[in-house]
């Protein structure tokens, strides 16, 4: 696998969705696990950099498709969920889901679903220690339809959003003591 440290900087370019940048400015410190789907060219990276700069980090880039290059790929989406929990003030952007989910199933239609499911119980795993931590994920892609419902539902917040709601949240957060 292939990681790109990046600066927010290194991401700048315009954001032509409708409504990103209003979604980036409704997310609270407590979202950490961000999905982002929107069609090539529309500023999914340039939100990501706008994302780690609002939260003064550098940007670990990781393009998902080469977890197939890998003779075990489950093994290897693994090493790379538990690289995502290590970093510190960076924020891990995860690039491709829909692709490589899609190219998953297609290939193991076997173990349709398998990776998605991966990701899903990583995320309700450790989203508590990312908020605790104050460590960040984000996973872009193009496709909705590519992404079970879910996993969606187990991200902090989701663009678009689906109800309409700025931004889309699905999880309860506990309450700190010192809040």
């Amino acid at each position: 696998m292939h990681f790109r440290n990046l600066t927010h900087a290194d991401l700048e370019a315009p954001m032509d969705l409708p409504g990103l940048r209003d979604w980036i400015g409704g997310l609270r410190a407590t979202d950490v696990a961000l999905l982002i789907l929107a069609p090539a060219g529309t500023g999914k990276s340039a939100a990501v950099g706008h994302i780690a700069h609002r939260r003064n980090e550098g940007v670990m880039l990781c393009n998902l498709m080469e977890v197939l290059d890998a003779p075990n790929p489950e093994q290897q989406l693994a090493s790379l969920l538990v690289a995502c929990e290590t970093q510190r003030e960076e924020l891990c952007y995860l690039d491709k889901l829909d692709r490589l989910l899609e190219t998953w199933d297609r290939q193991h239609p076997e173990q349709m679903g398998k990776l998605a499911e991966q990701v899903r119980v990583w995320l309700e795993k450790k989203k508590p220690a990312l908020v605790e931590r104050n460590d960040a994920v984000v996973f872009t892609g193009r496709n909705a339809d590519s992404i079970p419902l879910s996993l969606r539902r187990a991200f902090d917040a989701v663009f678009p959003p689906e109800n309409g709601d700025q931004p889309s949240r699905r999880t309860v957060r506990p309450v700190r003591a010192d809040s």
